[in-house]
């Protein structure tokens, strides 16, 4: 195995992290089409729900030229912690996972000296090498010396909040379900993004406060 090395790294803090280099997040994105309009569209989306998850919950990936900040939740406690593991045809690499909560359900991984415009498949897996969830490709940015004939970027805002309702246009209650906010975002990357921004309210499982579920 090629440029083997683990890392045991602080937590990287998430908004430090984005001010320093441009991301790429996953999530939904919110419309207010009619819920028939996008039944009709089903032939033209060529995404499938295929992609085993495994244990894990969610994965919150963040980019730039020459980092990875993956962040992962687990459906259930891990007693030891769990390794990202980075490849290409070239090189292997392992980053040891940091927890970040006090059970052992969320993780983070933290990879830096990796090469500008190279995909990357990731695969999370426990101290015994058996796979968490099936892997996934990554690629980072171009370097700022390179100079990109074209770039196509996926925005979008508000994916979180509970989920509501949806009959219509101007006819919902609360947000929309999130069978709506899935088939949006699938809609979105077929038309094969090379980044995704997120903005707005997302995932805060890993938050625990005494006021309560509904707090805000």
């Amino acid at each position: 195995m090629k440029n083997k090395k683990n890392l045991y790294l602080d937590p990287i803090k998430r908004r430090q992290f984005l001010r320093n280099s441009a991301s790429s997040m996953a999530g939904a994105w919110l419309s207010s089409w009619p819920w028939q309009k996008l039944a009709a569209q089903q032939d033209l989306n060529a995404i499938t729900d295929d992609w085993d998850t495994g244990i894990v919950q969610h994965l919150l990936p963040a980019v730039n030229e020459s980092k990875m900040l993956i962040k992962a939740s687990f459906t259930s406690a891990l007693n030891e912690s769990p390794l990202l593991k980075i490849q290409t045809n070239r090189s292997q690499r392992s980053i040891q996972g940091f927890m970040n909560d006090t059970q052992g359900e969320f993780w983070q991984f933290y990879a830096d000296e990796l090469q500008p415009d190279t995909e990357y498949e990731l695969t999370i897996q426990d101290t015994n090498g058996n796979s968490l969830c099936e892997s996934w490709p990554l690629k980072t940015f171009p370097s700022s010396q390179q100079n990109p004939e074209r770039v196509r970027v996926l925005f979008y805002t508000c994916a979180g909040g509970p989920e509501g309702e949806y009959f219509g246009v101007g006819d919902r209650r609360g947000n929309l379900p999130i069978a709506i906010r899935q088939r949006l975002l699938k809609r979105g990357l077929s038309f094969a993004p090379q980044a995704a921004v997120a903005n707005g309210d997302h995932i805060y499982w890993d938050l625990h406060t005494w006021q309560g579920d509904r707090a805000g």
